[in-house]
C-alpha cells in the first residue's frame, strides 16, 4: 500500500518542479517520486535487480502504455537506431532496468559471433604452434617472435572490441 509524504519547498523550487512537469508531461508527484528514487540510488540505496523466478509462469503479458506523441516519436527513433521495433525496444528497456543488466541486440550478437570466430582462429594458431614445438622442441627458432607478437595483438584487439561492445551495450540502456 502506498504511503503519503509531505514536503515543504520554497516557491522557486515549486515553480521549477511545475515547469519540468509541464515540459515533460509528467505529474509533479511522479517527478518527486523519481527524484527520491534517483537520490537514493546516488547514495547507494537503489532498488535491487529482480531475479527471474524459478518454476513460475513466465508467459508474456500485453501491457499497453500511453505516451505523449513527442516521446513516442523519440522512442521510435531510438528503437530504429538499435534495429528494433518500438514494442521490442520498450520491452528491452524495461527488462534492462528491472533485471539490472543490458539486453543484447542483434548487432551486438553479430559482433560477439565475429569475436568468437576470431578467438577460434587464434586458438587454432596456438595449437599449431604448440604442435610444432612438441614435434621439434630443439627447433624453437621456427616459432618467430613476430608471429607470437601478432597473435598477442590479435587477442588484445578482440578483447578490446568485446570490452567496447559491453560498455556500449550498458550505456545504451541507461536512463540518462
Amino acid at each position: 500500500m502506498s504511503q503519503f509524504l509531505s514536503v515543504r519547498v520554497d516557491p522557486e523550487l515549486k515553480a521549477r518542479l511545475r515547469e519540468i512537469s509541464t515540459l515533460t508531461d509528467v505529474k509533479e508527484s511522479e517527478l518527486i517520486r523519481f527524484f527520491i528514487i534517483e537520490g537514493l540510488s546516488q547514495v547507494g540505496l537503489n532498488l535491487k535487480p529482480v531475479q527471474k523466478p524459478k518454476g513460475e509462469n513466465l508467459d508474456l503479458v500485453y501491457t499497453p502504455t500511453l505516451l505523449p506523441q513527442y516521446i513516442k516519436q523519440a522512442a521510435i527513433e531510438r528503437a530504429k537506431s538499435k534495429g528494433m521495433r518500438l514494442g521490442r525496444w520498450i520491452a528491452a528497456l524495461i527488462q534492462s532496468h528491472v533485471l539490472g543488466h543490458p539486453v543484447v541486440v542483434q548487432d551486438e550478437v553479430s559482433a560477439l559471433r565475429e569475436s568468437n570466430r576470431n578467438l577460434l582462429a587464434i586458438g587454432r594458431n596456438v595449437n599449431q604452434i604448440a604442435k610444432a614445438l612438441n614435434e621439434n622442441f630443439y627447433e624453437t627458432d621456427r616459432v618467430k617472435m613476430e608471429i607470437l607478437n601478432e597473435l598477442q595483438s590479435a587477442i588484445q584487439q578482440t578483447d578490446d572490441r568485446i570490452d567496447d561492445l559491453v560498455r556500449s551495450s550498458q550505456k545504451a540502456w541507461c536512463a540518462n
